[in-house]
């Protein structure tokens, strides 16, 4: 992909490329600081018996409000981003699901997260580079893939401010 932000939601939603022969990978945006030394094995133990490991969004709980905030966001300009959420609403996507801010997050590479991930980057293909807005739909779909919010917002790294 050409543009700047496809790129990084390519290495995002491919940590089989990014971390080749590795049974567990961490992901964390480059507008997040890491703040603790144990980043690392903190991630490790949030993901603890699960699959994925993400942040629990802090201020929404639901793909549609992000939606609507993400439209009017200048990163998301020329996005079909309500188009998107109202295709997830026609087929079936509850209200207040979850939502996942997914600038930092834990992966074990089993053949189910690698599905789900390369899914996650077609959804931004198809759709928009806003992947907060995927990832519930594609692990709601996916019942069987083990996943929590037991990465801590804000404890163990630092989001710088990001356009």
């Amino acid at each position: 992909p050409g543009d700047r932000m496809m790129q990084h939601k390519w290495w995002k939603t491919h940590p089989e490329d990014a971390m080749p022969g590795v049974d567990v990978s961490i992901w964390i945006d480059g507008s997040m600081e890491v703040t603790r030394d144990d980043y690392v094995e903190n991630c490790i133990a949030a993901l603890g018996n699960d699959e994925w490991a993400t942040v629990k969004h802090p201020h929404r709980f639901c793909i549609y409000p992000e939606a609507e905030i993400s439209a009017t966001l200048a990163r998301y300009s020329g996005q079909p981003i309500l188009q998107q959420a109202n295709f997830y609403r026609s087929i079936g996507h509850p209200h207040n699901w979850g939502l996942h801010a997914t600038g930092s997050n834990a992966r074990r590479h089993t053949d189910l997260v690698l599905e789900v991930s390369d899914l996650w980057w077609q959804e931004c293909c198809n759709w928009s580079h806003q992947d907060q807005l995927s990832l519930p739909v594609l692990f709601r779909l996916k019942p069987e893939l083990k996943w929590n919010y037991n990465i801590p917002w804000f404890q163990w790294w630092y989001l710088h401010p990001h356009g």
